[in-house]
């Protein structure tokens, strides 16, 4: 294989990969959306939100609210 054919190799597996992952992410989305939809917006009278609005709900919420966990084994100390 030619170096030229393994930059076109990684580069494509790069944009797979990207495409993969938005993909993703656009499908965690939907429950965000629908758990709102029929929770929250009933609720406090607000409106509705679409999929694009539930996963920028969902990239804020993993921005602010991560989660910080640090595990002490006695052996740390010694």
């Amino acid at each position: 294989m030619t170096p030229f054919e393994k930059v076109i190799m990684g580069a494509g597996t790069t944009v797979i990969g990207l495409g993969l992952a938005i993909v993703i992410a656009m499908l965690m989305a939907y429950p965000v959306k629908w758990c709102w939809n029929y929770s929250v917006a009933p609720i406090f009278d607000l409106r509705e939100i679409g999929a694009l609005q539930g996963w920028c709900l969902m990239f804020l919420c993993q921005a602010f609210f991560k989660a910080s966990v640090t595990l002490k084994c006695k052996h740390d100390n010694e």
